[in-house]
């Protein structure tokens, strides 16, 4: 995957990112049968993260999985300096028992924040996060049942590598609109986008921006439309696959879900603008349309 900075910059900074970082493999989801016999394999370390609500994981989950709560998360983050905190990371990765080379499948609801966690611990270095396709649900109608057992957690040491060629950040995304060389794929409603609503310090998008609303992705069960479906919706709003791809929305979580959506599609260059709305509204030298 290239990065957004300078077509100059690129190269360097790729090469070095493949030979530093190992990269991620396979789909971006699974499929609850293909989740089912990765765990009755004796020969694969499968975490299976819930990131519902924690009543709603006491009342049931896929069995085996562990609680998760979103809000750390988010937390490490947001704070100044969070995705660069190497020993944040490892802890809060390491106290899920997950290492580098851990199969992890994280499913949830509202899907933006499973697909929120899944984009951080591929960012972080997981090489091998999936999401489950259809949430719990998928897992429910497959014939599955459900689990009461709150498992015992063994820590792992867990050592971070940031992905960075997976990150766009303000900086870069100005410089995308300014040079042209990325597409900008505004995940937030329409009436975000068009500053009818207004959930960050300035209504409107970033200039340039196309918008496609997170939602469109999905079918009504919660699954991903097929790829040849999402290129096509895509496409039709000017995201063709010619450069490389930059989600947003309004903190990271919806723009995740549209990371998986472009990666589906089969577009490699796609990166993630986790700042989003709400970073570069707040920032009044940064330019805004409407």
């Amino acid at each position: 995957m290239t990065s957004v900075i300078s077509s100059s910059v690129v190269g360097l900074l790729y090469l070095g990112a493949m030979l530093a970082v190992p990269q991620q493999t396979g789909s971006p989801i699974i499929e609850a049968d293909e989740l089912k016999q990765l765990l009755s394999s004796s020969d694969v370390k499968v975490a299976v993260l819930d990131v519902r609500p924690l009543a709603q994981y006491r009342a049931g989950h896929i069995p085996g999985a562990i609680h998760v709560d979103v809000r750390r998360f988010v937390s490490l983050a947001r704070k100044p300096g969070g995705l660069k905190d190497k020993q944040g990371w490892a802890e809060l990765v390491g106290s899920l028992g997950i290492t580098k080379d851990t199969k992890v499948v994280v499913y949830g609801q509202p899907l933006p924040y499973a697909a929120r966690v899944w984009w951080l611990l591929r960012y972080v270095g997981v090489r091998d996060v999936r999401l489950l396709n259809g949430g719990i649900r998928a897992w429910i109608e497959a014939g599955n049942e459900l689990d009461k057992t709150i498992p015992t957690v063994k820590p792992a040491q867990f050592e971070p590598e940031f992905h960075e060629d997976l990150l766009a950040t303000a900086k870069e995304v100005l410089h995308a609109i300014r040079a042209g060389s990325a597409v900008l794929l505004d995940v937030r409603s329409p009436a975000e986008y068009k500053g009818e609503i207004v959930r960050g310090a300035r209504p409107g998008h970033i200039p340039g921006a196309v918008n496609l609303d997170w939602t469109n992705f999905v079918d009504e069960n919660g699954r991903f439309r097929p790829p040849a479906e999402i290129k096509k919706l895509l496409a039709q709003v000017g995201v063709k696959g010619d450069k490389p791809i930059v989600t947003y929305c309004q903190s990271g979580a919806r723009a995740s879900v549209g990371v998986i959506a472009a990666l589906l599609a089969g577009y490699k260059d796609v990166q993630n603008y986790f700042g989003s709305w709400a970073e570069w509204s707040a920032k009044p030298e940064l330019p805004v349309s409407r």
